[in-house]
């Protein structure tokens, strides 16, 4: 079983600038659920690259995220190889 890392996961959340744009909501969704199942960018991309069969570089994958400039298509790549089967959204934050 997958611990929790609650305290991972507050302090991802308190990066996001509510006044920020829609791809840092997207950006702090993906790395709260990335904390939440404790898997790095390396982790991320190798299971990017095994469930999709392309060839994603951890450099890539961690500057998207980074700068929040990725497409709907990324972010849904990113939810399904991380297996994530529902997320939040909540107009109030998390």
């Amino acid at each position: 079983m997958m611990r929790l890392h609650f305290g991972a996961v507050d302090m991802v959340k308190d990066q996001l600038n509510w006044e920020g744009s829609a791809g840092d909501y997207a950006r702090v969704i993906l790395q709260v659920e990335m904390a939440k199942r404790d898997i790095g960018f390396r982790e991320l991309t190798e299971k990017i690259n095994a469930k999709f069969k392309i060839k994603e570089n951890e450099r890539n994958v961690r500057n998207r995220v980074a700068r929040a400039t990725f497409t709907a298509g990324f972010f849904l790549m990113c939810l399904i190889a991380m297996e994530c089967k529902e997320i939040e959204l909540r107009s109030d934050g998390f």
